[in-house]
């Protein structure tokens, strides 16, 4: 993030403390552009492309001079093919544009779309606390804030690997989704740990189950040991040989919600293994306000703190990111259930083609990457959208606008039906 340069460069303070964060509004207001050559060996591989795992939002991405993409997602992954430039290497630039005038321009052109605060966060894909929360400073940042990566491949690759796993009566079973590119069709899976191993022959672009009859359960904490099983997923081409790999850990749980009805009242019990757990839980919200700077020791040391005193349940806050695999690899090894909000929080968003698109996108990643974590047990679509349309006295303002229930009611529970499944939302 262009804060972090600029502390490095000991051009400001730190925003983190105190009211540095007034001081330093100015950074919010610039365009901030990086830059790099780069130069590499294609190793006679045809196909180069660059696959920007995060930009903090509103890029622009330019090769050699010319522009490639614009992004203002902040929640997703965005791929650019440069096999065209990159055997003599190329210069790379990133372009920001300042978040809060154009949150503010949208504004205008859309109207306004109420939220708690004066900070106008919900016009485009960012994390909405960057804007300001009540337990954080306005740091309205940019910058690239996920690696990016170079990736040269010939005879195919794997865009995407979906792994869901689930015990449906009493087998443990793994769905397997595949999407990938190239004349190498053949894919291999292979799920092995704890004395047991499980091989599969499968094709690129399937969506298939595999049945583990024996591999024991994961539970969470206090049922029982959260086992996990590495799952390697290769792309072969016709001889056999390995042209892509794809590695994750799962483990076999069933997940449900209990909502039956009990006296005048109705419960609400997250069962796993049809057991009900009593929730002993904490909310999360980003450990730093430029969540590149949290390290994996960091996410090591919170998570055993709660871990300390009996906590066995984190519902991941939607106004916040969806979390790193540090995160969720911690919860999983110890049997911590996660409830994981859809980043969307205390506003109305407008339901303009580009949101749905962005938001389509977004959703199908995050369940993908997600859904390989057993200590994940239910998505949830935001917090406090619906409760504010009821209760905050929006509806007068947005004057019966469309305010981001299609979201909520049907972009993303089809996008779940269709890429996991297994949880209830």
């Amino acid at each position: 993030h262009i804060h972090s340069v600029l502390e490095d460069a000991g051009i400001i303070q730190d925003p983190h403390f105190g009211l540095v964060f007034k001081e330093v509004s100015w950074v919010d207001e610039e365009t901030w552009t990086f830059a790099k050559e780069f130069t590499f060996v294609p190793n006679g591989m045809p196909c180069q492309t660059l696959r920007f795992e995060g930009l903090d939002t509103l890029a622009t991405i330019s090769v050699n001079g010319q522009m490639r993409m614009k992004t203002e997602n902040m929640h997703r992954s965005y791929v650019v093919d440069v096999s065209d430039v990159a055997a003599d290497g190329f210069d790379l630039e990133v372009a920001f544009a300042a978040p809060l005038p154009e949150a503010i321009t949208r504004q205008q052109k859309l109207g306004e779309y109420p939220n708690p605060y004066e900070m106008p966060y919900n016009y485009f894909r960012k994390m909405a606390c960057s804007f300001g929360w009540d337990w954080g400073p306005i740091t309205v940042s940019s910058g690239i804030w996920k690696p990016i990566w170079i990736i040269q491949w010939d005879q195919g690759i794997l865009d995407e690997v979906g792994l869901v796993s689930d015990v449906v009566n009493g087998v443990p079973q793994l769905r397997i989704r595949t999407v990938g590119r190239g004349s190498a069709v053949d894919v291999e899976v292979r799920i092995s740990g704890h004395g047991k191993e499980k091989v599969f022959q499968t094709k690129l672009g399937g969506d298939e189950i595999i049945f583990c009859e024996g591999f024991d359960l994961w539970h969470p904490r206090g049922f029982g040991d959260a086992t996990l099983y590495s799952v390697d997923v290769y792309l072969k081409d016709t001889a056999g040989n390995i042209v892509d790999e794809f590695s994750k850990r799962v483990g076999f749980r069933h997940v449900s919600l209990d909502q039956s009805n009990f006296s005048d009242r109705q419960m609400f019990a997250i069962c796993v293994n049809g057991h009900r757990v009593w929730a002993k839980g904490v909310n999360w919200i980003p450990d730093d306000p430029f969540p590149h700077r949290v390290t994996k020791e960091q996410y090591e040391l919170r998570i055993r703190d709660l871990y300390s005193v009996e906590v066995n349940a984190i519902r991941v806050w939607g106004g916040g990111i969806y979390e790193s695999d540090y995160f969720y690899d911690l919860c999983d090894e110890l049997g911590i259930i996660v409830w994981q909000d859809f980043l969307f929080a205390c506003a109305a968003y407008p339901e303009t083609p580009a949101m749905f698109s962005e938001v389509e996108d977004e959703a199908r990643q995050a369940i993908t990457r997600l859904s390989t974590h057993p200590s994940l047990v239910m998505w949830c679509g935001g917090n406090e959208c619906i409760e504010g349309f009821q209760h905050w006295g929006w509806q007068e303002a947005l004057a019966g606008k469309a305010w981001g229930s299609n979201f909520y009611l049907d972009t993303l529970p089809k996008a779940l039906r269709k890429f996991d499944g297994s949880r209830p939302y």
